[in-house]
């Protein structure tokens, strides 16, 4: 499954990433000149600064007391003198440069110009003929051996030649050579505890010459040549340039081939664990063999093209997989492809919604590999966030705020209403359980417990009696809303106490730590605290519109189409609110959603949208998953489906895989104790294949249907149980004795390694 497009890139989005996990690159494809922009994931800017407002703990105190006398809007400008971190920004996350590279003998007079990114190798390829001779190009960033690998040759001998610098700006403090292969620059990045940076090219070319000049590497009449891109930090190691040469000791060993053969394979055995098409071989074809760019534009002006969608969710896969890998740094706003020294919300891990969502994909999609650089942050943000919980709130446990950053600090972030809201810890330990809920490793739950209590007890700790008594955070906010007090329209607070969000975030978690303490064995006074705090948690409320009520009253709102929409997180990620098991929470889930169409901002940004096509697949609710899946397309994807933050013209990679996930619960849904089968098909996806997709309770499983309607199903079981299989037309499962439970409903016991086909009932 390929991208290609039929001319050189003119502008950032439409250059092609290539990724390993911890270095990243984005490819021009240019002919005379090539641009490679560099990531390497530890180049932020600063060191780790300890920044909790010492006034914050007496601030928190009054604020308390503020709020529950209705003084809201006065305690809201306190809080931003007094709750505010001094300084009010964490570090943020810079481009490591670009390799510019000249061909000298080349021109703008080209024809036969194709580049692609190959999805199912993870290869960057370019091909063109310029003064009568035939290039070719490619690049990939392999993580076996931790390099960018890049080649370019030519169907006739001494026909190339290159000119290559590498660039930073003003933002170096040296250049340097090793040898006359390789250049090199570096510097320390920032202030106090700042990181030190190389960056390094090696050439290497079959006949010809390579030398350095000055900054400039040349390589002169050669048949093909090859540059080696290293980059290294001293997050990682102890000196970084002997790090970033130290990894040019494979070449002695390997060639380009070897190196892009082990690249090819390890990069697969992640990708090739889920196969997918959409529409018939004849739409592949004739859609396929347009140019990518060609393809978006036509759905833009309102054309269909199925097979985009799969796609489009390669692609998303892609992407995790190529900014997500062992001993990297977990994928941030931008995943890992930044080209600003000052970047859109400093491209942190936004904690709030961003994050989350990009890993949401990582379970379903059958790319559990990636998951590891998140839960290496959460641990580090254990430490960082215990000293924040005591400093600032004077709590146990462990707290963040709506960021953190390279140092994993934990403390809020912006003069700005969102810092007000500290469960960005227990949100993020969604994913701890996640990954047991869907491999049900023991082992690793009881490794998780530990992270999932420390954060489960700060919000024991923070939790207040409100006047009805029940407990609520105190200050607190639902993200990033805001409201009108009542009788009032002069001022539009957001800080308030117990909103809806945190009341379902603290409930499904809680329901969590007791569910993990059962499977352990679990039994001690912080269990028996965990069950009574439970029970005083607020329920959730519907609200005068039909809608779930967002705040503790039913307030009027200054924007009703607000892109967060995290007052519906019982409904997803978590499962508290279900379509069968809670319908009427389900309806005002929908109305929810309506308003938020009805009002008009719903298309603000990608990951919003993203989002509420996959409210939309929950609710199989297939025009609303449909339509905002095409909006997608339309007002948030890039020439090279970069997700955009739509508002701002700029890459923001949630989006991408939010929109994978959305395809994928449209495939299929575990959430609600069953695995259901096709629940939000569009109807125009009349045929399709798709092998990998994981569900809860260690099942993988394959699907083929034809003319909108299941062929057949394989269940993988990787447990013993009795599984439950929800269809949307009557089904059986072959061979095995089964229990009717619905028209469409069956029930069996399962044995681990077996496999159970699902087919229509005749």
């Amino acid at each position: 499954m390929n991208m290609w497009y039929n001319k050189p890139a003119n502008a950032w989005l439409e250059y092609l990433p290539v990724g390993n996990g911890r270095l990243g690159a984005m490819i021009s494809g240019g002919v005379s000149k090539e641009i490679l922009q560099l990531n390497e994931d530890s180049i932020w800017y600063g060191g780790p600064a300890e920044r909790v407002n010492p006034d914050a703990k007496e601030t928190i105190k009054k604020l308390q007391t503020m709020i529950m006398d209705g003084k809201v809007w006065e305690a809201e400008q306190l809080a931003f003198m007094g709750m505010t971190s001094t300084p009010d920004s964490q570090r943020h996350y810079q481009t490591a440069g670009e390799l510019l590279i000249e061909y000298p003998n080349l021109s703008e007079d080209f024809s036969a110009y194709k580049r692609e990114l190959d999805l199912s190798q993870s290869l960057v390829r370019s091909s063109f003929v310029c003064n009568g001779v035939q290039y070719e190009k490619e690049c990939f960033a392999s993580f076996p051996d931790q390099l960018i690998a890049y080649k370019i040759k030519a169907d006739k001998k001494r026909s190339v030649s290159l000119k290559i610098r590498l660039a930073r700006g003003r933002y170096l403090d040296y250049c340097d050579r090793d040898g006359q292969n390789t250049i090199i620059i570096g510097g320390t990045n920032g202030g106090k505890g700042a990181i030190d940076f190389t960056v390094a090219a090696k050439a290497k070319a079959k006949g010809g010459k390579v030398y350095v000049l000055g900054q400039f590497l040349f390589v002169e009449d050669a048949d093909e040549a090859e540059i080696y891109l290293s980059m290294a930090t001293t997050f990682y190691n102890s000196h970084a340039k002997e790090a970033a040469l130290r990894a040019y000791n494979v070449l002695q060993t390997k060639s380009y081939e070897t190196i892009k053969k082990d690249h090819i394979n390890d990069y697969k055995n992640i990708y090739d664990h889920m196969h997918f098409t959409l529409g018939s071989q004849e739409e592949m074809d004739s859609l396929g063999s347009k140019p990518t760019d060609e393809r978006l534009q036509s759905i833009l002006n309102g054309s269909e093209d199925v097979p985009f969608n799969a796609l489009y969710f390669q692609y998303g896969r892609y992407l995790l997989i190529s900014s997500s890998r062992k001993n990297s740094l977990p994928a941030n706003l931008r995943g890992i492809w930044n080209n600003e020294f000052d970047p859109p919300w400093d491209s942190k891990f936004t904690i709030n919604i961003n994050i989350e969502m990009i890993y949401w994909a990582a379970e379903i999609c059958n790319m559990q590999a990636c998951i590891e650089p998140l839960f290496d942050l959460i641990e580090r943000m254990r430490v960082r966030g215990r000293k924040v919980a005591k400093d600032m709130y004077g709590c146990k446990g462990f707290v963040a705020h709506h960021n953190t950053d390279l140092w994993a600090d934990c403390a809020p972030q912006d003069i700005h209403r969102a810092a007000f809201w500290s469960l960005g810890a227990v949100w993020i330990c969604f994913h701890l359980w996640d990954y047991y809920d869907y491999s049900r490793d023991v082992a690793f739950l009881k490794k998780a417990y530990p992270t999932m209590k420390e954060a489960a007890a700060f919000v024991l700790d923070y939790l207040m009696e409100d006047k009805d008594g029940f407990l609520v955070t105190c200050p607190s906010h639902s993200p990033e809303n805001s409201y009108y007090l009542e009788g009032r329209r002069d001022v539009k607070p957001s800080m308030t106490y117990g909103p809806t969000s945190d009341n379902m975030i603290i409930s499904y978690y809680f329901k969590r730590i007791l569910e993990s303490a059962d499977i352990l064995g679990i039994q001690d006074d912080f269990v028996e605290d965990i069950k009574a705090a439970l029970k005083r948690i607020h329920p959730i409320r519907i609200g005068k519109h039909g809608q779930i009520q967002e705040w503790v009253k039913d307030y009027d709102e200054p924007e009703p189409g607000h892109r967060h929409t995290t007052q519906l997180i019982a409904f997803h990620p978590a499962n508290d609110i279900t379509l069968r098991g809670t319908p009427e929470l389900a309806t005002a889930v929908k109305r929810t959603l309506e308003r938020k169409i009805e009002f008009g901002e719903t298309a603000s940004e990608g990951w919003a949208i993203a989002w509420k096509a996959i409210y939309g697949a929950r609710l199989e609710d297939i025009p609303m998953a449909e339509e905002f899946l095409n909006m997608n397309y339309v007002r948030a994807t890039a020439p090279n489906l970069f997700g955009l933050c739509v508002t701002k013209d700029l890459f923001v990679m949630d989006g991408n895989l939010g929109v994978v996930t959305a395809i994928a619960e449209m495939l299929l849904q575990s959430h609600a104790d069953e695995l259901s089968l096709l629940p939000c098909l569009i109807p125009s996806w009349k045929e399709g294949d798709i092998k990998g997709l994981r569900a809860r309770g260690k099942y993988t499983v394959d699907m083929k249907w034809h003319d909108a309607k299941l062929d057949k199903a394989i269940i993988y079981a990787g447990k013993d149980g009795l599984c439950r299989v929800r269809g949307k037309h009557p089904i059986m499962v072959q061979d095995v004795v089964y229990r009717q439970l619905e028209a469409c409903v069956i029930e069996f016991t399962v044995q681990k390694g077996k496999t159970y086909t699902i087919v229509h009932k005749r």
